[in-house]
């Protein structure tokens, strides 16, 4: 049996050429949005150094800070950036590395020893990126504060000297810091007397080492001004004449000190071994010295 076919030629004909339009739509609509979906990738550059710890510490002439100084470069979206060279140079001391280069945290670190000039030291750290220009931020400065080995402590405690005989003036000056000592001790005293001869000086160290400073000296003589007891001294005490003004070699010599511990109290003892006359400790210090 036959089967006729009523589709009309023309509507088949159409009807394809709007299923093939429709497709080429489609197609096209798909291409713009996945042009339209690509961003451009931005090619991270080194950008910024910044410090990160270390900076504004102190030390002791020729000793290495304590921290190590760290530094880190980001890109121009703050991310760290690894791979970037740091150049380094000080003012006084030494380094443990003159160039640096970023980690993967985009981090660096170098250790400081520092000079012997007392005061503000100085570390520059300085970065640049592909193209040859300076990052923001470099050169960076690191500071730090050089003490000096010697340091003078001081008791302005006024104290009574005398009158009795056998009266004893005691004065403390209590060190908190651990270190021994060099043999550059210097002592310096003020005090008011109306007979130095009277009067019995000693020092006296933590571990309860006694030195003579001044016994018996001045004759009639008031006070003690400025006195500067010092092993570099050009006289020695004995051969002063009141008040003693100017740097003087104590009886015993304060090298006798070399070595012991810092630590503890350092005492000012004064004996007024006479009746009558009296008077008053103002000041004295001590400088000590590591070594």
């Amino acid at each position: 049996m036959k089967t006729i076919n009523n589709t009309h030629p023309n509507i088949k004909t159409i009807v394809k050429f709007m299923y093939g339009l429709a497709l080429l739509f489609f197609i096209s609509c798909s291409n713009d949005d996945d042009s339209a979906s690509v961003v451009p990738v931005e090619t991270p550059t080194a950008k910024s150094l910044q410090i990160v710890s270390g900076n504004n510490q102190t030390a002791f002439i020729n000793e290495t800070l304590t921290d190590v100084i760290e530094v880190q470069v980001n890109d121009q979206n703050g991310n760290a950036f690894p791979g970037t060279t740091i150049s380094l140079s000080v003012d006084e001391g030494t380094i443990s590395s003159n160039t640096l280069v970023t980690n993967a945290s985009g981090r660096a670190t170098v250790s400081w020893a520092l000079g012997e000039t007392i005061g503000e030291q100085v570390l520059t750290a300085t970065a640049f990126g592909s193209d040859g220009t300076a990052l923001v931020g470099s050169p960076a400065s690191i500071t730090a504060e050089a003490l000096d080995l010697c340091q003078t402590f001081i008791s302005t405690e006024q104290l009574p000297i005398g009158p009795d005989a056998g009266t004893e003036t005691i004065s403390i000056i209590t060190i908190t810091d651990e270190f021994l000592i060099s043999d550059q001790t210097i002592v310096t005293l003020n005090l008011e007397h109306t007979f130095d001869a009277d009067l019995d000086i000693f020092l006296i160290a933590p571990n309860g080492l006694i030195l003579v400073l001044s016994t018996d000296n001045g004759g009639a003589g008031d006070n003690y001004t400025n006195t500067v007891f010092d092993d570099q001294g050009s006289a020695l005490i004995t051969n002063g004449i009141a008040p003693f003004t100017g740097t003087f070699r104590p009886q015993d010599s304060l090298a006798l000190l070399e070595g012991i511990q810092a630590l503890g109290d350092w005492t000012l003892f004064i004996v007024d071994d006479q009746n009558i006359d009296e008077g008053i400790l103002l000041d004295w210090s001590i400088q000590l010295c590591r070594p």
